[in-house]
């Protein structure tokens, strides 16, 4: 039976949000996610839920057409770490969890603006991308604390042992029609308040 793997991708984004998150943070990379697929499709990560509402976000299930949005594809590092048949039927039962309840999950952009600070702001249910994968790696017993604050950086420097791909982001075969759907401006108004409300109950 062929060796199961875990791949972590880090992405540079081709989006006016994603430069603005790399030069905040001054690194490389602005997004990280996850797949159990060497077609890298789909990923899971934590994310905004369409196009067009940037600071509305979640726990998604990506597809690599949202890293061909207009213009160039996302620049990728790709890591590919073994895992046992046991851990990654665990992983896939935690993410099934997850997408069971996708609704009850935000992104936790409070503790994406302490980014800066090196600091985590813990809520319930609410996660940074990469809160969400230390939480990932910490479960196939990488040397990882869930809680503790990581840079994309230091990620990449863990995982480099790891290294797989280096390069443009593969094309699709799937158009998230849904993801690129255009919304009506309430709607994007509407749902980041609102997000940000809950996210602040949860604090």
């Amino acid at each position: 039976m062929t060796e199961p793997f875990l791949y972590v991708v880090l992405s540079a984004t081709p989006t006016r949000t994603g430069a603005f998150i790399r030069r905040y943070t001054r690194n490389s990379f602005n997004h990280i996610s996850i797949s159990f697929d060497s077609k890298l499709e789909p990923l899971y990560s934590f994310a905004r839920h369409f196009y067009s509402t940037p600071f509305y976000g979640g726990f998604v299930k990506e597809s690599l057409s949202r890293y061909h949005p207009k213009g160039p594809a996302a620049h990728l590092r790709v890591f590919r770490i073994p895992v046992s048949q046991e851990q990654l039927a665990q992983l896939h039962r935690h993410i099934d969890y997850m997408l069971s309840r996708q609704d009850q999950y935000l992104y936790n952009h409070i503790s994406a603006l302490a980014v800066p600070f090196k600091k985590t702001v813990k809520a319930p249910d609410s996660y940074t991308c990469v809160e969400f994968c230390v939480e990932i790696l910490h479960s196939i017993g990488l040397s990882v604390t869930p809680g503790k604050f990581y840079s994309l950086k230091q990620l990449e420097q863990l995982l480099l042992p790891y290294a797989h791909y280096t390069g443009p982001a593969p094309v699709s075969d799937y158009q998230d029609t849904v993801y690129y759907a255009s919304k009506p401006l309430p709607h994007p108004i509407r749902s980041t308040v609102s997000a940000f409300c809950t996210l602040i109950k949860r604090l």
